[in-house]
């Protein structure tokens, strides 16, 4: 089917390896589509085996059904390489050379170069399980398994009629690590990436193959891009509908052929989980704009004019940036933007008295009105002469060109602070806010408490090093001979019992007697001294 992307490119399911009833798989074509439907994938490559016959069929099915699935070409076949054979796929552009690649050009331009045919297969069937009950269908799903092609010869044709080349990788099933491990340098093979021999080095390096179909994310994603530059993919290779979706990656691509060779170089728009784009519009989805209206009012008076009238964009909302030539709208778009969504700041570059709301009888602003559509499905909608109304709340913060150019080139920074400070506290996460209401009043809290935990360190820093001090002080040898002290001192014990005090009194000397108790006193002298 072929779809219009209006948007551009955006993050959908894609599955590239699919077997319908052609060759081994059970469901018919009109089954895969409403599975794929069922499964929102937007983009599959009928790959059945040795075989395109089912091609045109699902391309004619999901377009007169009116299905939202796009249909890729495609093929596997068995090669040559390894026990059970490598497995590799290839896909195919709708048209190449301005010719259709239909499954009737393909199967004489491909599988016949390749003496491919259906009679051949069954032949190779029958010379295994000569059966008379059965007839050639059945031979026929028997026999693929049995035929081989070779590698370098179908790659290149492939490449030649503008198609890709997948190859089964890492751990994957008849992919071409397992397949020809024996090949490998490493003397054991305890890794897929330890057993890569000339021959796989050959085809990786020598542009046979173009992306790796591998089992899951950490199958060796990232070292067949490091080593050999092969972007990985995963997919269901679907035989019944117990498997449907089983594999499927994202892509950020139009589900085209041409969106699937984008991957080839920028192996970043390949996803195997759901994108954190897509989680972020559920979570918020009346933070993304979906589409922006522009038309005129049929409650004024009619114009002539056409400019402007019924102009549908539909935003694609990972949008970054609007790229065109002066003079191409890129201001009038944005400041149409900032009106339906209330902006805050009005100092628009298009929608002032010089340009677009200039006096009558030349003011063509009150006879537009443009929409926006959200993606939580509300809509804002504003005639192009209306105001804003600052009592209400802003669903964008929008920075004019003109206010951004008075901004950078005026003296006064703090106009162009003041307005960074703004646009940076409105998006600051409430639990990162404090309960404050502009960056100045967070500033000026974290001030508070970040002095006072330094001034809670520098105490304990000052007692550290007091206690550092005493320490190093009792290293000193004066500290540490405790031995030579106690050589050097006599310490005596004395016991006084009601011992007698002379005091004079009236220059008479009396003595008086105290009971002491058990009180001792400790007479500390010098050791020469034996009283």
């Amino acid at each position: 089917m072929s779809t219009k992307y209006n948007r551009g490119s955006e993050w959908r399911k894609w599955d590239l390896h699919m077997h319908s009833d052609a060759s081994d798989g059970k469901l018919s074509c009109e089954e895969i589509l409403n599975l794929a439907v069922q499964n929102n994938i937007e983009c599959i490559a009928l790959t059945d085996h040795h075989t395109f016959s089912n091609v045109d069929v699902i391309k004619s099915l999901a377009k007169s059904g009116n299905y939202k699935v796009s249909i890729i070409t495609g093929v596997e076949f068995r090669t040559e390489y390894g026990n059970k054979s490598v497995h590799m796929i290839g896909y195919f552009p709708d048209k190449f050379n301005g010719i259709e690649l239909t499954s009737q050009y393909l199967h004489d331009n491909i599988l016949s170069v390749l003496g491919i045919s259906k009679s051949k297969i069954i032949e190779k069937a029958r010379q295994v399980d000569d059966r008379k009950d059965k007839d050639d269908d059945y031979y026929f799903r028997k026999g693929w398994n049995l035929f081989q092609v070779d590698f370098r010869n179908a790659a290149d044709l492939i490449h030649n009629y503008g198609g890709l080349v997948s190859v089964h990788a890492g751990n994957k099933s008849n992919s071409i690590d397992e397949e020809m491990k024996h090949e490998g340098s490493s003397p054991k093979n305890v890794s897929i990436y330890d057993s890569l021999g000339p021959v796989k080095d050959e085809l990786f390096n020598n542009g046979y193959i173009d992306i790796c179909e591998i089992k899951d994310q950490n199958d060796g994603r990232d070292f067949y891009w490091n080593k050999f530059h092969k972007p990985s993919i995963t997919a269901s290779d679907m035989h019944k509908e117990t498997e449907f979706a089983r594999g499927y990656c994202w892509i950020k691509a139009d589900c085209n052929f041409l969106g699937l060779r984008q991957i080839l170089e920028e192996p970043d728009r390949i996803s195997f989980s759901r994108p954190d784009l897509l989680q972020r519009i559920e979570t918020n989805p009346l933070k993304f704009i979906k589409n922006i209206l522009i038309e005129k009012d049929s409650s004024t008076a009619a114009i002539d004019e056409v400019w402007y009238n019924h102009v549908s964009i539909d935003v694609n909302p990972g949008l970054v940036a609007i790229i065109g030539n002066k003079g191409s709208g890129k201001s009038a778009i944005t400041d149409i933007i900032g009106l339906c969504a209330n902006s805050h700041n009005d100092n628009w570059s298009f929608l002032t008295k010089s340009k677009f709301r200039m006096p009558k009888p030349y003011n063509r602003s009150s006879y537009f009105q443009a929409k926006i559509s959200w993606y939580d499905d509300s809509e804002s909608t504003k005639k192009l002469d209306d105001g804003i109304d600052k009592n209400m709340p802003e669903r964008v913060k929008y920075i004019p060109q003109n206010f951004l150019e008075n901004l950078c080139t005026t003296e006064d920074e703090k106009e162009f602070e003041k307005e960074m400070k703004s646009i940076i506290f409105q998006y600051l996460p409430d639990d990162q806010k404090f309960g404050k209401q502009s960056i100045d009043e967070i500033v000026e809290y974290l001030s508070v408490e970040i002095n006072k935990s330094e001034a809670e360190i520098k105490q304990k820093i000052i007692q550290q090093n007091e206690k550092i001090i005493n320490l190093e002080e009792k290293r000193n040898p004066i500290f540490n001979d405790l031995k030579s002290k106690e050589e050097g001192l006599v310490v005596k014990e004395t016991s006084f019992q009601n011992a007698f005090i002379p005091i004079m009194l009236n220059d008479e000397e009396r003595y008086f007697c105290m009971d002491t108790g058990n009180l001792t006193a400790a007479a500390i002298i010098s050791a020469e001294t034996e009283d």
